[in-house]
């Protein structure tokens, strides 16, 4: 085995290893490592990645969150238990289990055309296969880690829902308790309905998105991969504690005559819950330019009171809608507030004049909510 320095995957500086494994199976394979600095070190620089892949992560974990909060009185931390659990695992048993994961054959894509006699023909379709190996990889990593947590000896595969499920048991479930299974809800009794793995996936495609272009090998895709599991982690770790340090902070309105007392934090993540299609009230009732654009302040403004009224309500029946024209300004501040910040971080377009900006259907389903988070922590910053 050989090393030579290298770039750190966290920091992006030199001092990381790089170990060049030569064999049949492997021919020259390259594995990063991190610095001995980023690996004594539980927080990321988050500011070293690219801004881009930094959204998608913190669009997939907020989404992620807002789910655990929704489901458990006290989400549990996963992503700790499961970092320690991934920097045990040696080299050679990362080897094994990558061997394991490679040999599982897949099922074949065939593609279905009519031949010039009308015959049917079918034929191989060439499709990537590296996300499916990749899930495979994780999920039995995930298996072990569970296993591992609920104080199982490692079953045969179809006893990995007993692990899984016994793994939920041990923290308090919100939603329909079934006596069967000890307090755990059926629909946790299996890792692909395990939001976490499912948010621990997610997060390291999209870390090893543009990684994986110059990769094409499914070996050496998997060990670059499981090299990185460490840096994702983290990278899950310092998003949820950025977005538990805004939810702590989170701007309030409060309007006792109306009986609302809520935060932007809780309406934005409220909005996650909200099924909002073109036909919904929100856009329809909304005025828009000849691209379907919203494409003035007053409009954007009028777009965000229809959804805040629809969260203040569904929190909180007894709550009155609140009217940005009352006597009482609060509303109407906290609105203002809200819409200038939108306008100033993401609205404003470099092609168009300062004072016109749009809004598509697109923002408003997939990217309003991560926007209404980073305007509550712009607000709280200006309020010090």
């Amino acid at each position: 085995m050989q090393q030579t320095s290298a770039t750190c995957p966290v920091c992006g500086d030199g001092g990381g290893a790089t170990e060049f494994a030569n064999g049949n199976d492997y021919g020259a394979l390259r594995l990063s490592q991190m610095c001995t600095q980023c690996a004594d070190n539980k927080n990321v620089d988050l500011q070293r990645f690219d801004a881009h892949i930094v959204e998608e992560l913190k669009q997939e974990i907020f989404e992620y969150d807002t789910d655990m909060q929704l489901t458990f009185r006290e989400p549990p931390d996963l992503a700790g238990p499961l970092t320690r659990f991934v920097h045990g695992i040696d080299r050679y048993k990362m080897d094994d289990l990558i061997s394991v994961v490679v040999s599982t054959k897949q099922p074949v894509c065939l593609q279905e055309s009519i031949t010039p006699n009308r015959q049917t023909a079918y034929s191989s379709v060439d499709i990537d296969l590296r996300p499916i190996y990749i899930r495979i990889l994780l999920q039995r990593i995930y298996d072990q880690f569970v296993a591992q947590i609920a104080g199982l000896q490692q079953q045969q595969q179809q006893q990995q829902s007993q692990s899984v499920a016994a793994f939920y048991s041990l923290y308090d479930y919100a939603g329909d308790v079934d006596e069967e299974t000890d307090g755990a809800s059926d629909t946790r009794a299996s890792t692909a309905d395990d939001p976490f793995f499912e948010c621990f996936l997610q997060c390291t495609q999209i870390y090893h998105r543009h990684r994986l272009k110059a990769q094409p090998q499914l070996r050496p895709c998997l060990h670059t991969v499981s090299a990185n599991l460490p840096v994702v982690l983290r990278i899950i770790q310092q998003i949820l504690q950025w977005l538990h340090s805004i939810q702590t902070h989170s701007v309030r309105l409060r309007i006792p005559s109306l009986h609302i007392d809520t935060s932007l934090y809780t309406m934005a993540s409220g909005l996650l819950c909200i099924d909002i299609m073109t036909q919904h009230a929100v856009w329809q009732r909304v005025h828009k330019n000849d691209d379907n654009q919203i494409a003035d302040r007053q409009n954007v403004s009028l777009c965000l009171h229809i959804l805040m009224c629809i969260v203040i309500k569904k929190k909180e029946k007894y709550s009155q809608y609140p009217s940005a024209q009352s006597d009482d300004q609060t509303y109407a501040q906290f609105l203002d507030h809200i819409v200038q910040c939108l306008e100033d971080n993401f609205l404003s377009s470099l092609q168009r004049p300062t004072n016109n900006f749009v809004m598509e259907f697109g923002d408003l389903v997939e990217k309003l909510p991560l926007w209404l988070v980073q305007c509550d922590r712009a607000l709280q910053h200006s309020q010090h």
